[in-house]
């Protein structure tokens, strides 16, 4: 090879290594923000399944003709399956991946959603809203191991505290759209509203969508 050929394979492999380099850090800032709109917006799932019904609370004693005790309990059942799925999910993402459990919480936490909507006894929605927690738990766990999957120790408490930014939106927001959502449409509403969430994040709704914006950003 003549030192002319040798000079311009050199240079072609400098401009080669430059383009990679100079297209990763442009995409690296859009693929963090993005990964930090999604498991913040996956991470307030538990606030929205909370905070939305709570305006529709005296209208479930009405409905099933329960006594503020029973309904209380369908808060107290989320707060006891969403503080034990979190022991058990561990262990799951990390023989499973991130990618299956997350699916299988999210349409689990869309069918339970479906079910509190479709409830004829207050039992029944004491019922489903434990099974609600517990999609919603592993969703919160998932998201939380994704960003120490993606990112170094030092970036990890930078992520998170963002993530509190994200997810500290719901709490302030979910009550007032679950009020109008109760006003205009009635208590069941709510939980279909929240059941359409869990199938909008899940996979096989707008899949195109997904695979483009959620699906490869997540890791595995």
């Amino acid at each position: 090879m003549t030192p002319i050929n040798t000079t311009r394979s050199i240079l072609a492999r400098i401009n080669i290594v430059t383009v990679r380099d100079e297209k990763r850090t442009t995409e690296l800032p859009i693929r963090k923000i993005e990964l930090i709109i999604i498991t913040g917006a996956i991470s307030a799932f538990a606030s929205l399944s909370i905070d939305t019904y709570l305006p529709a609370l005296p209208s479930l004693e009405r409905a099933f003709s329960a006594t503020s005790t029973q309904v209380q309990l369908t808060l107290a059942a989320f707060f006891v399956a969403f503080a034990m799925g979190q022991a058990f999910y561990g262990p799951i993402i990390d023989r499973f991946g991130r990618k299956r459990p997350l699916c299988a919480a999210l349409l689990l936490y869309a069918a339970a959603s479906a079910g509190c909507a479709l409830a004829l006894s207050i039992e029944a929605l004491v019922v489903m809203r434990f099974v609600q927690a517990l999609g919603a738990c592993a969703v919160g766990v998932i998201a939380r191991a994704i960003v120490r999957d993606c990112f170094d120790a030092h970036e990890t408490a930078r992520i998170f505290s963002l993530l509190m930014l994200v997810t500290g939106l719901s709490p302030m927001l979910a009550p007032l759209l679950g009020g109008y959502v109760f006003v205009s449409f009635g208590w069941r509403a709510i939980f279909w509203l929240l059941s359409v969430v869990g199938i909008i994040f899940s996979p096989g709704f707008f899949s195109d969508c997904l695979k483009r914006f959620m699906w490869k950003i997540i890791p595995l």
